[in-house]
């Protein structure tokens, strides 16, 4: 990784102006967990370009990584107000949301990720923490049910299942 980011600066000596590099230094960044360094890379790719979601997409987890919960918000909802609709997108927002006590709209943003994608056991465990936040413990048992039933070895899966029924027997 750390090669790749040489490289990516050697051709930026030459191409200042090239979006897909900068979009892909930020990728690298985002790998080295240089958070940061990631930001910067998406703010100057979405300079020469702001109409590219997927770059808004990025700088919002890098965004979220850092803390900076209302600009990760700002930039995926950019994400998808260009079209944008990777489920990557609605999980992240869902989580921000979540981070913010926003339950009911993580909830939402969720929901629709799961829409995209209803096998992903990244998703469905994302909703049931937030089922448990509202005190749902069913629809976060049935989520586990599912997830279960997609990836039987995740210890996760049947862990937040157990806590999930223990709340449905108090």
């Amino acid at each position: 990784l750390d090669e790749a980011v040489d490289v990516f600066s050697a051709v930026l000596e030459h191409a200042k102006n090239d979006r897909l590099v900068y979009e892909s230094r930020g990728l690298v960044y985002q790998d080295l967990r240089l958070h940061v360094k990631a930001v910067d890379d998406f703010t100057t790719a979405l300079k020469i370009d702001q109409h590219i979601g997927e770059n808004h997409y990025h700088r919002g987890e890098s965004l979220l990584r850092l803390g900076d919960l209302k600009n990760a918000i700002l930039d995926f909802k950019a994400a998808l107000d260009l079209n944008y609709a990777d489920p990557l997108v609605f999980n992240a927002r869902g989580m921000t949301k979540r981070a913010l006590g926003h339950f009911d709209e993580a909830i939402d943003d969720l929901t629709d990720a799961l829409q995209h994608a209803p096998e992903n056991v990244e998703f469905l465990l994302n909703r049931s923490l937030c089922f448990l936040d509202v005190d749902d413990p069913g629809s976060a048992e049935q989520d586990m049910h599912d997830a279960i039933a997609v990836n039987s070895r995740d210890y996760r899966l049947h862990q937040r299942r157990g806590e999930a029924r223990l709340l449905l027997h108090e």
